[in-house]
């Protein structure tokens, strides 16, 4: 059995008049700390597919867009924003419409979706976007940000390469100390020139007697 990715919301819209803002909102509240599923609508053929349901069930929040006359085509029994929504409210997930510009409610909806008219929404601000974005997300949203693990792992390699390089940089730097071969070699060498002057002063001066006197020829030819 395949495992589902776990999401925190789930973006519902139609494709006409709603991508757009579906699109939008998904790279807010992703840059936010949230793991959002697209619904794409384009990718849609033939049965519902079951995998949404299976998404719808991993998330907290259920976030239903709805651009002008979005729910007029939910009178069908097999349309896909009404298979999700119903689906949804039957898992007992937190609803939040987004009432784009011009949206009204039909006067006739399905008695499943009924209860979207007492549902508490927001109106799209695009022009206060970013104020729209955190009101949705402190008033409405039950899911919270992730922290996301990416840059702080980027942050502790920046920081170990910049403590790598101060410390070479440092170590380069360090005085050098002197060099004790060459102080030892140094020091026998002047004692051993020392030494040599030495002797010659004493050598000076100092009448070599020899041990066999002057007459030793004359005694052996006696």
């Amino acid at each position: 059995m395949n495992r589902v990715q776990k999401y925190d919301i789930f973006l519902s819209y139609r494709r006409s008049g709603g991508a757009e803002t579906a699109k939008l909102m998904r790279d807010s509240l992703y840059n936010h700390g949230y793991s959002v599923f697209l619904d794409v609508e384009s990718l849609r053929a033939g049965p519902f597919n079951q995998g949404l349901y299976n998404v719808i069930d991993a998330c907290r929040d259920f976030i239903l867009i709805l651009p002008p006359n979005a729910l007029d085509r939910c009178v069908n029994a097999d349309d896909w924003v009404r298979l999700e929504i119903e689906y949804a409210q039957s898992k007992g997930k937190n609803i939040v419409p987004i009432m784009l510009n011009g949206f009204h409610y039909p006067e006739v909806m399905p008695e499943s979706l009924e209860f979207l008219r007492l549902q508490n929404g927001m109106r799209a601000n695009m022009e206060l976007y970013d104020e729209f974005i955190a009101r949705l997300e402190k008033q409405f949203l039950i899911s919270r940000p992730r922290r996301r693990m990416l840059p702080v792992v980027c942050a502790i390699i920046v920081v170990i390469v910049l403590a790598l390089a101060v410390g070479v940089g440092l170590y380069a730097r360090r005085p050098k100390p002197a060099d004790p071969a060459g102080t030892e070699t140094a020091e026998p060498q002047a004692q051993a020139a020392g030494g040599d002057d030495s002797m010659e002063a004493l050598l000076e001066g100092v009448e070599v007697q020899h041990p066999i006197k002057g007459d030793y020829k004359k005694d052996l030819s006696d």
